[in-house]
């Protein structure tokens, strides 16, 4: 797959910049000599009429005398200003010469017998299908009117070979210009190829920063973030070196007790043995059901680049169809478990996300709170915001261990009730992906622990309250 050059990006946008100034230059150029009154055509055609009027002041009298003193101002005014034309001698002006009487004394061959304009200064007109400009003005004395005329095609013919040799000028300055940008570019991105060497010279798995000969101030965000990302791709392949070595653990002891209770129940010699050890080992069972579960729901939740579709969902329909599964391991704690939600409440999460936190929290309460306590589940919304709360009055967890029982297979020191240690872990890490905060509230009756987890605004569908 052939890439774009970075090369020829830069030599690219240098062509299109030096353009771009050509174009504006040429239009300026253009635009100064064409302007009306004020440009440099019809300065030139006005001093043409200015010298005309003065050479001819003095000749009104004989008309020999004045056609041969026209006739070389016009030559000098031809060769020594109009000298742009590739071909000055085929230029031929038109003008008319008055005296003070309003009588035409001389006129060229293309001037009419009748004044080719009546307005005074620059003006311009439109005579047998072609666009003319003229410029009519009087001798110093006010003996002599002279008006000049000249064709727009005439004029601008005039110009073209300025602009010519301007236009052959420019793209020469462009052509060497974008040679040495050429160089100077190859030069100046050999620090990249550098650089790009050395992190081909990396070995897997080294995080190592990158450290390069010698950091530009263009390169050095590069090799900044290049480390940066070095750092936080060690930081989680260390974390899942951990969690490997955590689930290890946490899957080790399970598995040797259900190994033992097999054993335990191949040799059992009675029907109340075999039913003991078999209750004991579906219980087991149970237990690493459980583990295994957890663990992938913390592995899926902590992926990279992980992400839930989130929908509109009836979340209060949601938490009372996971009550009623959660209700069997209630009961058989002999845990009272009641349920406080308004008949419907829409909110955009994602459904399975949202279950498995209501599962956690549940579960968790059910877990720790002693045979004959009570679970009590909340669902508010109020102004504009969804809450889930779910308080107990079992033990509780104390004000220094709340900040650790996040972590994952953190179990607070003492604890007899089995569990992963992964609850809270899953459900903080959820809420994080639905922009929900998690935080503690009072247990029941100011016993026990309370857990709220809030929706936030943008999380709360339309009609939601």
């Amino acid at each position: 797959m052939k890439h774009p050059s970075l090369v020829r990006r830069i030599i690219g946008s240098q062509i299109l910049m030096m353009s771009l100034s050509w174009m504006v230059l040429v239009g300026w150029l253009l635009h100064t000599m064409t302007t009306f009154e004020g440009g440099d055509l019809d300065r030139r055609m006005k001093y043409f009429a200015e010298i005309l009027a003065e050479t001819s002041s003095g000749s009104a009298d004989d008309a020999a005398l004045l056609a041969q003193r026209l006739r070389a101002t016009q030559k000098t005014y031809v060769e020594g200003v109009i000298e742009t034309l590739e071909n000055s001698e085929s230029y031929e002006p038109t003008y008319q010469v008055f005296n003070a009487r309003g009588a035409l004394l001389y006129r060229t061959g293309l001037a009419p017998q009748t004044p080719l304009t009546d307005r005074p200064g620059i003006s311009a007109a439109k005579v047998g299908g072609a666009q003319w400009r003229f410029a009519r003005v009087q001798s110093s004395d006010g003996n002599m009117t002279v008006i000049v005329g000249e064709r727009e095609s005439d004029r601008w013919a005039s110009i073209l070979p300025m602009l010519r040799i301007i236009g052959t000028g420019q793209v020469l300055i462009l052509a060497s210009a974008l040679l040495i940008t050429w160089w100077a570019t190859r030069r100046g991105i050999e620090p990249l190829k550098l650089l790009a060497q050395r992190i081909s010279e990396r070995q897997a798995g080294d995080a190592a920063p990158i450290r390069a000969p010698l950091v530009y101030a263009e390169t050095l965000p590069m090799v900044q973030e290049l480390n940066a990302l070095l750092a936080r791709e060690s930081c989680r392949l260390e974390a899942e070196r951990g969690f490997l070595a955590d689930a290890a653990h946490e899957l080790r002891t399970p598995l040797a007790a259900i190994a033992a209770q097999a054993h335990l129940l191949m040799g059992a010699g009675d029907a109340t043995e075999r039913q003991r050890l078999c209750l004991s080992l579906e219980a087991g069972l149970d237990r690493l059901s459980h583990l295994l579960r957890q663990l992938l729901t913390i592995a899926r939740v902590d992926a990279p680049g992980m992400q839930f579709d989130i929908v509109r969902t009836d979340i209060a329909v949601l938490l009372r169809d996971r009550l009623a599964e959660l209700s069997a391991i209630a009961r058989a704690r002999a845990i009272g478990l009641s349920l406080d939600c308004p008949e419907t409440l829409h909110a955009m999460v994602n459904p399975t996300g949202f279950a498995s936190i209501i599962d956690n929290l549940v579960d968790n309460a059910i877990r720790y709170t002693p045979s004959g306590g009570c679970v009590c589940v909340q669902l508010q919304a109020q102004d504009r915001e969804i809450a889930l709360i779910v308080r107990d009055n079992g033990p509780g967890i104390a004000p220094g261990e709340r900040d650790r029982v996040f972590q994952r297979f953190y179990r607070i020191p003492g604890s007899t009730s089995q569990g992963s240690g992964l609850g809270l872990a899953i459900v903080q890490r959820i809420a994080k992906a639905h922009n929900a905060s998690v935080r503690f509230v009072e247990g029941i009756a100011g016993s026990g622990l309370g857990i709220m987890v809030r929706l936030a605004q943008a999380a709360v569908a339309d009609g939601a309250r």
